[in-house]
């Protein structure tokens, strides 16, 4: 009898869909970071109330409170530089034909695909509010 070992990785968690647009008349690239809502997270239940295209069991994006980064298409800065060619890869790269277009675009996709970032989108992640931070939603009186 043989003994098999195997390795259980623990899968990662995905805290934010992430939204890279811009318009014709707008001189910005934006990377918009949405929150996802997971079940027994505080408004999980009502946002599935107003969805009737999701799921149960699968996370919503809080499209509330977007946490969004500009970045000027003919910027000057180094770090916008590089952080502008980042997403121009991320958006044309194995992406099944979505091509980059400065003058409007819309593209989604969540929060891993942004690997070995650029120093001006670590440093905007790292304060974005992690797992269990986010402000719990209020209702509107």
């Amino acid at each position: 009898m043989k003994t098999i070992k195997a390795e259980v990785r623990q899968p990662s968690f995905v805290e934010y869909d992430i939204n890279i647009h811009t318009d014709a008349d707008d001189d910005f690239i934006n990377l918009v970071f949405y929150p996802l809502r997971y079940p027994g997270d505080p408004g999980y239940d009502a946002e599935l109330m107003f969805n009737s295209t999701s799921d149960v069991g699968l996370p919503l994006a809080d499209y509330s409170k977007p946490y969004a980064l500009r970045i000027l298409k003919k910027a000057r800065g180094s770090k916008h530089r590089e952080a502008y060619a980042y997403l121009e890869e991320v958006v044309t790269f194995d992406s099944f034909g979505d091509v980059w277009d400065e003058d409007g675009m819309d593209w989604t996709s969540i929060e891993n695909v942004l690997n070995d970032t650029s120093t001006l989108i670590n440093e905007f992640r790292a304060k974005l509010p992690r797992c269990g931070h986010v402000e719990e939603p209020t209702d509107a009186v």
